[in-house]
């Protein structure tokens, strides 16, 4: 490319992507801005500024976040290159062939953004600009072929647990609440699991159907986004107790065990079953 193409890419870039700080000495905001929704912003200058100060920059590496070592013996440093060079203008150049934009910085932390795009998604964001399709191909190729660390055992996240630390008589209690917590939020899911999920077929097929009965007063609601059977709208549904009071005349003699286990409802009527198919009854508390 001659000199006027590349000013012209560069504005072009220039025109989306910014590595600049609106306001360096900003005074943090009481609120923090990730928590103001858009419909709420006030003033929009101000909010830009805050989300650069709170959200855009690079103000700690740590060894457990970016910090590597460039080697196994050798310094460590950050992954991401920050601190970065001051640049008083943008640059396009090519190096062994390969362009690449650098955008214009006041501020040594702050990350490549787009204005719009952090304001409406109100969280940290990172916009590079394409420059070489190659570099396309081999990201696409590298998130898409990349695997998921192993889950750690129970064993390992209490001992991260116990490691980090509850104080006071509370320890035992909130160490415990952590661990089923951590438990939860993550697990491995297989190959066929994954298969199943992506073609939309049912994880498991059973040849009884579940009634769940429950005999507190706070009774379970169904709370489901599948259509009932009973025509309800989205997220609602009779209780078993509400649909056993709706009994027609010959179930008057039958237990609420007998009705569930025998009738399935459906249509706003009780319906009597295969002799062959009652359903498995399970009963709480």
């Amino acid at each position: 490319m001659n000199a006027d193409e590349v000013q012209n890419v560069t504005d072009y870039f220039d025109g989306i992507i910014t590595a600049t700080n609106p306001d360096i000495n900003a005074i943090a905001p009481l609120q923090h801005p990730s928590g103001i929704r858009p419909t709420a912003v006030a003033d929009w200058d101000t909010d830009y500024v805050n989300l650069v100060n709170k959200v855009q920059r690079h103000t700690m590496c740590k060894p457990e976040t970016c910090l590597k070592k460039v080697k196994k013996s050798g310094p460590e440093k950050c992954r991401f290159d920050f601190p970065q060079k001051l640049l008083a203008v943008s640059t396009l150049c090519a190096t062994d062939g390969k362009w690449g934009y650098t955008p214009k910085r006041n501020d040594p932390r702050v990350n490549r953004h787009n204005r719009g795009i952090l304001q409406a998604w109100r969280a940290n964001v990172d916009v590079s600009a394409i420059t070489d399709k190659q570099a396309v191909i081999n990201y696409v190729a590298k998130y898409a072929s990349k695997g998921e660390p192993r889950s750690a055992t129970y064993a390992e996240i209490f001992r991260t647990i116990l490691d980090a630390g509850a104080s006071g008589s509370d320890k035992a209690r909130k160490s415990i609440q952590k661990l089923l917590t951590k438990s939860i939020s993550e697990r491995d899911i297989s190959a066929q699991e994954c298969m199943h999920l992506l073609m939309g077929h049912d994880l498991y097929r059973s040849s009884r159907s579940f009634v769940n009965i429950t005999l507190k007063n706070d009774e379970w609601v169904p709370l489901t986004s599948v259509k009932t059977d009973d025509d309800s709208p989205e997220g609602q549904g009779k209780t078993i107790l509400e649909k056993y009071k709706l009994r027609i005349p010959e179930m008057e003699g039958l237990s609420l065990f007998e009705v569930a286990s025998k009738y399935s409802w459906s249509r706003q009527n009780w319906r009597k079953r295969a002799a062959n198919k009652e359903a498995v009854v399970r009963v709480f508390p």
